[in-house]
């Protein structure tokens, strides 16, 4: 393939280029979904109002020291408040604050798996949980996927022959293929791991892309730990 700057990718004339006129590789990490920021959200001016403002009400010594494991009451409540919208049974003493999502999905499999147990996730998955699987010594087996995210079908077979504890799904933007389930596919989903049993990680990172369609978290609270 030859890529011209201004004008597209063309299939070479010929089967080969001399190595000198060969572009350099590049190296392209598909590790998260990190779309590229455009020039109007002026994020860095954004960052420095945010830090200035939190100067003048409440200044930085508040922060500088160790806080209250899983956030204080008071973050607890805007957490909740935060997520009302879109888990309507969203409430403080159910909140846990974490210091990313990597940290919820490691601890949550190291309270929920025993080493050698299977934990489902869409065919194609996130990094980040493969490499906490491996660490806790935890087997993936990955269900079949569509262009709508995982299929009820298929996750309703590989509960029925795997007997997971846990099933991690990435509902909406999933990583990597963007797919996001429609709101029919995550009841489906959620009858699923009521009828088996299972608990729930759902990755919610990029949720709030996609307000109209609610989490499966808001379906089975009780079978869900939403990160």
């Amino acid at each position: 393939l030859d890529a011209r700057v201004g004008q597209g990718t063309f299939v070479s004339e010929t089967p080969a280029r001399a190595a000198s006129d060969l572009p350099a590789p590049v190296n392209i990490d598909l590790s998260m979904n990190l779309p590229p920021q455009p020039v109007e959200a002026n994020l860095d001016l954004r960052i420095a109002q945010g830090l200035a403002t939190i100067r003048s009400e409440a200044g930085f010594s508040a922060y500088l020291g160790y806080t209250r494991p899983g956030g204080t009451a008071d973050e607890r409540e805007v957490g909740a408040a935060w997520l009302a919208p879109r888990v309507p049974n969203a409430s403080a003493g159910r909140i846990v604050i974490y210091p990313g999502s990597q940290a919820i999905i490691f601890n949550a499999l190291l309270a929920l798996t025993s080493p050698g147990d299977v934990v489902l996730t869409e065919a194609l998955t996130f990094p980040g949980i493969k490499a906490a699987a491996a660490r806790l010594d935890v087997r993936l087996v990955g269900v079949a996927m569509d262009p709508g995210g995982a299929r009820p079908a298929a996750l309703a077979e590989a509960c029925r022959k795997h007997k997971p504890k846990v099933v991690y799904l990435v509902p909406t933007q999933q990583n990597p293929t963007t797919a996001t389930m429609s709101a029919a596919r995550r009841k489906a989903v959620a009858d699923i791991i009521r009828k088996r049993g299972c608990v729930l990680i759902e990755d919610d990172v990029y949720g709030p892309l996609e307000p109209q369609v609610a989490p499966i978290a808001s379906l089975i609270p009780e079978h869900t730990y939403l990160a």
